[in-house]
């Protein structure tokens, strides 16, 4: 299954049981439901309905705050969920024969080793200041290792697939993966406006299964006991 469809799954049950674990009081439900009623009935009454508008403002903050709790606990939820998913929704690996960025924190006569499946593709450049960048290009797929300078270091990048390979650093030496693009036809979609979708089309599927088990349950019985 798709990472992104799986996350929406598991943070749609996640999300549920959330809520569930924080069930609104009845009475307050009852009040909010009674006060819109009463919007529709006295709404050719403004003195009415002025005061309806206050009672039902004052229920919306007692709502707010009894869903407070399980809200942010839902939003830590979701921000893991995007940070999990980032390495493999923004790059991809690289592909035989494309070329991508090396950098490493500039040394005296710095030079760069390489496994048999890399090829430099240019010389070091120095940016002027404390890092130095190389093109290499992939020639063979596999796990492909490269070490800068003449340190015991030695870094792996992955070719051809695999993104439980692809680390994508942040200090060191790091390695310029492509991005990765997701396109619905011509329109480019961002990776978090899908997991979205990805969580709306199970709640929709939810939802669904749910009423019909309730029809099934609502006109099953009667015609059972007949």
């Amino acid at each position: 299954m798709n990472p992104l469809v799986l996350a929406g799954l598991l943070l749609t049950l996640a999300w549920w049981l959330i809520f569930r674990a924080f069930p609104l009081a009845p009475s307050l439900v009852r009040r909010a439901l009674g006060q819109l009623l009463e919007l529709l009935l006295y709404g050719d009454s403004p003195r009415i309905l002025g005061k309806v508008w206050l009672d039902l403002a004052a229920t919306s903050l007692r709502l707010g705050r009894a869903l407070l709790a399980p809200s942010l606990v839902s939003l830590l939820l979701l921000l893991g969920a995007l940070q999990g998913l980032e390495s493999y929704c923004r790059y991809r690996p690289i592909r035989v024969g494309e070329s991508f960025l090396v950098s490493v924190p500039a040394q005296a006569a710095l030079d760069l080793s390489h496994a048999d499946g890399l090829r430099l593709d240019s010389p070091g450049l120095f940016d002027g200041q404390s890092t130095c960048f190389w093109r290499l290009v992939a020639t063979q797929p596999g796990r492909q290792w490269f070490r800068p300078g003449h340190t015991s270091n030695q870094f792996e990048v992955q070719v051809g697939s695999g993104w439980k390979f692809l680390r994508v650093s942040r200090s060191g030496p790091r390695i310029y993966y492509p991005r990765r693009e997701f396109w619905l036809g011509d329109r480019y979609l961002d990776w978090p406006w899908l997991l979205g979708l990805s969580c709306l089309a199970w709640l929709v599927l939810g939802l669904t299964g749910r009423c019909c088990w309730w029809l099934l349950v609502r006109f099953w019985s009667p015609l059972s006991e007949s």
